[in-house]
């Protein structure tokens, strides 16, 4: 590969990952705007997960039908259900309860703590500990 198809593969990462912030952000107001309030209910929490599920299926049956990927095999099928019934059903479902309840900034809030939460909690499960790089910080070279 030479640089010039690197430095757009590159670039196509760069906007993908930007796509796929902008798309998580508007997570929490488009569920809080779907769902309502206590005091004037919209869609039901149930619904709007069932919606986002049924969207994600599809894009991800559309993806391994284009790419021509394998299929998941037999022994993954327990672990891939797991990860649906947190990702797909449990967060959504708990999401949009919540909302009903809080703002979408306090919300946004909170979720910002999770990955925090999950690295020190991980950490130390792992004993593990932040130690100071041995030499200078070098960070790679990105050219716009």
């Amino acid at each position: 590969m030479n640089t010039l198809q690197g430095d757009a593969r590159l670039l196509a990462g760069f906007w993908l990952g930007v796509l796929g912030v902008l798309i998580f952000a508007i997570t929490l107001p488009a569920t809080r705007l779907a769902t309502g309030t206590d005091a004037a209910p919209q869609l039901s929490p149930a619904f709007v997960t069932a919606g986002r599920a049924a969207l994600a299926g599809l894009l991800s049956a559309a993806f391994l039908l284009l790419t021509r990927a394998a299929w998941p095999q037999r022994a993954h099928w327990r672990l891939l259900g797991l990860a649906v019934a947190g990702n797909v059903i449990g967060f959504p479902v708990l999401l949009a309860l919540a909302l009903r309840s809080v703002t979408a900034t306090h919300a946004a809030v909170i979720m910002a703590l999770g990955p925090l939460a999950t690295a020190v909690a991980v950490a130390l499960m792992m004993g593990q500990r932040a130690r100071p790089p041995s030499g200078p910080v070098r960070w790679p070279a990105v050219r716009w």
